[in-house]
């Protein structure tokens, strides 16, 4: 089967490394080795990677030094640490920093077994990261804007002719916003939309496309600028010119 992710395998020992590469590529992970912890380091700092699998004892930098290392650079990383160690007292100091550690001897399905548990919860971890990134680069791209000019679909004005809302996804051809109101703007109505943040000021006029009504409260509405709108290329730097986004 197939698995998402990559694995970094750390061993001085080129018979051992090759044992465990074989078996973990027939699992179907992505593996790539390393024959010290200073080449681990660097391949490290060049590419993101899921799992580490280290031994602890190798001339130079051994698997404890290339964790601290890593624990100073990419945090991240903190848990995704699996050691081979034969040792007693360097079991005593993974199991200190609350390290996962196969001891020595072991059988390979019990490596398969450790890298499966490990694995997921790396993937697992990186879908909500991934998810939170998207969430507060959604926020931080919410800036404040005023609606007025608000006309119905008959270009008669709305009692509530002005309006604070939050903007959100912009494009060349239009923008989505948020704001708190006991009804929403109606499809084919038309407003003004005025916005001064993130180095951008103007005010154009817009067309009401759609509006929904949000799970805490309030609405979205998506807009359509009356012409296209070639400064949004610059807003977040994520606008692609001919594609609507409301």
């Amino acid at each position: 089967m197939n698995k998402a992710g990559k694995i970094l395998l750390v061993d001085d020992e080129e018979a051992l490394r090759l044992l465990y590469f074989e078996a973990l590529a027939l699992k179907g992970y992505h593996v790539e080795c390393a024959a010290s912890g200073e080449q681990a380091l660097e391949m490290l700092r060049r590419s993101r990677w899921s799992l580490v699998i280290s031994d602890v004892c190798m001339p130079g930098m051994g698997g404890i030094a290339l964790y601290d290392a890593v624990r100073e650079e990419y945090p991240y990383l903190n848990d995704r640490f699996l050691f081979i160690t034969g040792k007693f007292m360097e079991r005593a100091e993974l199991s200190r920093l609350k390290v996962k550690c196969l001891a020595k001897p072991f059988r390979l399905a019990e490596l398969m077994a450790a890298a499966d548990k490990l694995m997921k919860r790396a993937l697992a971890k990186t879908v909500h990261e991934d998810a939170e990134r998207r969430k507060a680069q959604r926020q931080r791209r919410k800036v404040k804007c005023v609606l007025h000019d608000c006309m119905d679909a008959g270009g008669q004005r709305r009692e509530a002719s002005t309006l604070l809302a939050k903007t959100r996804d912009f494009s060349n051809d239009g923008v989505g916003i948020e704001y708190d109101e006991e009804s929403p703007l109606e499809p084919h109505s038309s407003v003004n939309v005025a916005v001064s943040a993130s180095g951008l000021s103007f005010n154009a006029r817009a067309n009401v496309m759609w509006s929904i009504p949000l799970k805490e409260g309030g609405w979205m509405t998506g807009l359509q600028w009356a012409e296209p709108r070639a400064e949004m290329a610059f807003m977040h730097g994520r606008a692609v010119p001919g594609k609507r986004t409301v």
